[in-house]
């Protein structure tokens, strides 16, 4: 990637598709976000700047490639992942590209107060969350989905309201996000349900019933 592309990266922030690391941590939680972008629609992750997008560099460009690698290898099956450098303005960024996953679930296994367990985790919004046996079967029926899923206008426009103006996991109600399309909770309703089977839009259980926040990078 050009210096440009990460500048240009870093100043949007995280997101569904970019993680920044000041530092890497240990190989197992670096594992959760490597196979939570291949069970969505990949992503990258961004060694050497802070969560306020504040570029420091990395110590060692070497061990933090090592570092990565031991990671990816934690997750079952195989996951393709591909390191590159990037220095800006003399300091060193490590860039990790993680592939969306061809054979989901991706699993970690886990040491548990109950044993090893194998767990899956996917991206949500600029989180990393576990998911269900059940739901970590559909993975796959959800790339089925999306391929086949041809996106109306209206549902274009939901997608770009929840890529500009969700800013946190805590996700958009269906009252505000209505009021944004200038539409009827009825009509935004009937909009959601396919993007939500496909994975493309989450729903989140709130106090106040659901919010939405989109899942994945661009389904179209």
């Amino acid at each position: 990637m050009k210096e440009g592309d990460i500048e240009s990266i870093i100043r949007q922030g995280e997101g569904t598709t970019v993680e920044f690391k000041l530092r890497l941590p240990r190989p197992w939680r670096l594992a959760r976000e490597i196979a939570a972008f291949a069970n969505t629609l990949g992503g990258i992750i961004v060694i050497g700047v802070d969560d306020v997008s504040h570029i420091v560099g990395v110590d060692s460009v070497a061990e933090t490639k090592q570092e990565l690698i031991y990671a990816a290898g934690l997750v079952e099956p195989q996951v393709k992942i591909h390191t590159e450098v990037v220095r800006i303005n003399k300091l060193e960024l490590v860039i990790c590209k993680v592939a969306r996953g061809e054979n989901k679930p991706y699993r970690i296994v886990e040491n548990t107060p109950g044993g090893l367990k194998t767990k899956v985790y996917v991206r949500t919004g600029a989180a990393v969350e576990p998911v269900e046996e059940g739901e970590a079967r559909k993975l796959g029926d959800q790339d089925r989905l999306r391929k086949r899923l041809r996106l109306t206008e209206d549902q274009k426009a939901l997608i770009n309201v929840l890529r500009t103006s969700v800013r946190t996991s805590d996700g958009i109600g269906l009252k505000q996000l209505a009021h944004r399309l200038n539409m009827s909770t009825r009509r935004v309703t009937r909009l959601l349900v396919p993007l939500i089977n496909a994975g493309i839009v989450a729903e989140l259980k709130v106090a106040k019933g659901s919010a939405y926040l989109l899942r994945g990078g661009r389904p179209y």
